[in-house]
């Protein structure tokens, strides 16, 4: 493995768990909100709540590669996720 792509995966690691450290520590969770009679608490998701922001659409380019990965939200206490890196055309 690459210098880079094990930096890139700790970033990426950091950053999960940073987030998910700030979702616990808040009292509104990412499915909190006034109007959104359908969405759920992150606390009443159980431990995957904490992650459940990951949901949705990501990319990252660079010269080299692009990589793109998609997360559902949570049900069931998991997330599904695929991703997919694309070097050159």
């Amino acid at each position: 493995m690459s210098p880079n792509r094990l930096t890139l995966k700790i970033v990426t690691l950091l950053l999960v768990i940073a987030a998910a450290i700030f979702w616990l520590r808040s009292d509104r969770g990412p499915f909190d909100g006034d109007d959104d009679e359908g969405m759920v608490s992150a606390a009443a998701l159980g431990p995957i709540g904490a992650v459940s922001w990951l949901a949705g659409c990501w990319h990252h380019e660079e010269s080299s590669y692009r990589r793109e990965e998609q997360w559902m939200e949570p049900a069931g206490g998991s997330m599904l996720g695929m991703s997919r890196t694309v070097s050159g055309e």
